[in-house]
């Protein structure tokens, strides 16, 4: 048997996995720290996620920023490790509309910690499951990067792992 031609159409039944609410902005960090940075929508904060970067103005380690939505989705929290003023933040704002679920928090390493596993409130399917996670430290010092840079990794379906090469300072991440 030999069929003709056919013609199928696909169709998305769920819209635009995206909202319309991609949001940004820059700031110059001044004396305010942490910033709260109003957003022009609120958005659903357990189905959006913050991104940052940042330009300092010299090389000192308090200068390296961190950023989050605040609990409530009407805003972004900035915050560097001492006042970091003159330090330039790109923040950008995403919502999902659907099949996305957003988790965050806040912890530190102590100076004698090198490793530290994070327990979530939910467990994640590793296949669709991505980390953005930032450190930062009220250490002025320039030539300590070594302690605050961190790595982030999922340890299990329900924990993340949070590792650096050398201790020695307290070092937040979010």
């Amino acid at each position: 048997i030999q069929i003709g031609n056919v013609v199928a159409n696909n169709t998305d039944n769920q819209g635009s996995r995206l909202t319309s609410s991609f949001q940004s902005g820059t700031v110059t960090i001044g004396g305010t720290n942490p910033l709260s940075v109003s957003l022009s929508k609120t958005v659903d904060a357990s189905k959006s996620f913050a991104y940052c970067n940042f330009q300092m103005n010299n090389s000192a380690a308090d200068r390296a920023t961190t950023c989050q939505i605040a609990s409530n989705g009407a805003s972004v929290v900035i915050q560097s490790g001492n006042s970091g003023s003159g330090t330039v933040v790109n923040w950008y704002v995403v919502e999902f509309s659907t099949g996305a679920f957003v988790q965050r928090g806040s912890n530190s390493l102590l100076a004698a910690e090198s490793t530290k596993t994070i327990t979530l409130s939910q467990s994640v399917d590793l296949s669709r499951s991505f980390i953005i996670a930032y450190s930062r430290t009220v250490n002025t010092n320039s030539t300590i990067d070594e302690q605050r840079t961190l790595r982030y990794r999922f340890l299990t379906t329900s924990s993340i792992e949070i590792v650096r090469n050398e201790n020695g300072i307290v070092t937040d991440f979010e």
